[in-house]
């Protein structure tokens, strides 16, 4: 991955927003895996808080209010889970994640029945499937 910061833009398109604040919840999911290795729980705890804080920084970018307010009730979510939980939470998301983050790439110019679908309901679409076929797994148990 290169280090390097991006070239700046004073107005990034609504994608690109929305690729920086995947990509750092992405970062913070990667350095939680990392942590859990190490088997440092209390690192892993303060890493679920900034992951919860991302997530609404991710609904902010939405212009969707619904998309909005998913993001931000999976963080409240997490706020009030228990760590186990809370793992059920955050494992669909971290599957779900690089398909976020490549759906504005590869279908950004996708044409369906002659209209262009907004990335914001594509990814909430996304999402939705990502997180049925987590309560699918886990029998509608974590909801």
């Amino acid at each position: 991955m290169d280090a390097r910061p991006p070239p700046y833009d004073p107005n990034p398109d609504p994608e690109e927003k929305i690729r920086i604040a995947l990509r750092a919840l992405q970062e913070l999911f990667d350095k939680r895996t990392e942590a859990r290795n190490r088997r440092d729980q209390d690192q892993v705890a303060l890493i679920d808080g900034e992951i919860a804080q991302a997530m609404r920084l991710v609904g902010d970018v939405y212009e969707d209010e619904n998309t909005r307010e998913h993001w931000y009730g999976q963080a409240r979510n997490l706020e009030n889970a228990n760590a186990e939980e809370r793992e059920h939470i955050l494992m669909p998301i971290a599957k779900g994640l690089g398909l976020l983050i490549a759906a504005p790439l590869a279908l950004a110019f996708g044409i369906v029945g002659g209209a262009v679908f907004t990335a914001g309901a594509i990814l909430y679409g996304v999402g939705r499937v990502v997180g049925g076929v987590g309560s699918l797994l886990t029998a509608g148990i974590f909801r």
